[in-house]
């Protein structure tokens, strides 16, 4: 009853970048007795969350050209791949601590910034994020892979509905959305709401879920009472 107690609770890991929610690991530091026993009752769904923190995804992105081939500071800038290569390249030791610990299920929240940023900016920074969440499945055999048929959830967050049909668009055309993640959620949110997460969510509507057995699921009609209220 103790190790199933412990099992429906969760730690959080801010490491200035992202932030990492999952199953109790440092219990198993208690005693190896404890250690052995809480691993035997491991339970069949282990979820991992990994959000994105108050940042843009354009710091990340790779410098664009204007039609004279100068740096356009409006992306990474001269300093994007340095700013990526501050990106977390596997999850901290204490969300992966113990052998048996491998996830079942892996979540991830980005926010889009459409508050700030400009439609066509959101393709360039799929380029980033996809690219870092690919390599992070790659290197880290704890994680969950879809062609394993492990489950992986990402929740794409934004504040104007005019964003929704870019986004959709995007998850349908890029084969990237298919071939790494089961599930793709768009988020209607408030950015004052602060990082996308579990807490946030819960203010939010979800527009949309793609899965990839049932394909789009659009809420047509909260979607048509968001754009008459606009109007």
């Amino acid at each position: 009853m103790i190790y199933d107690i412990l099992h429906q609770h969760e730690q959080k890991l801010d490491n200035g970048r992202m932030t990492f929610v999952f199953p109790l690991t440092h219990v198993r530091n208690i005693s190896r007795e404890f250690r052995g026993e809480y691993d035997n009752r491991l339970p069949a769904t282990r979820r991992l969350v990994v959000s994105q923190e108050n940042w843009c995804w354009g710091k990340f992105s790779a410098p664009r050209f204007d039609l004279y081939l100068r740096p356009f500071p409006l992306s990474g800038g001269p300093n994007g791949s340095a700013e990526k290569r501050k990106l977390p390249q596997r999850p901290p030791k204490l969300v992966t601590q113990g052998r048996v610990t491998s996830y079942t299920d892996l979540e991830f929240n980005f926010d889009v910034y459409d508050e700030v940023r400009r439609q066509h900016e959101f393709s360039e920074d799929f380029k980033t994020y996809s690219t870092w969440v690919s390599n992070l499945l790659y290197r880290e055999p704890h994680l969950p892979r879809v062609t394993c048929g492990g489950e992986v959830h990402l929740r794409l967050f934004f504040s104007y509905v005019s964003t929704f049909n870019y986004l959709k668009a995007m998850v349908t055309k890029k084969t990237w959305f298919s071939a790494q993640c089961s599930k793709v959620s768009l988020v209607l949110y408030s950015g004052g709401d602060g990082i996308p997460n579990e807490d946030s969510l819960s203010r939010a509507r979800i527009l949309a879920v793609w899965t990839k057995v049932g394909g789009w699921q659009v809420e047509e009609e909260t979607i048509r009472s968001l754009r008459a209220g606009i109007a």
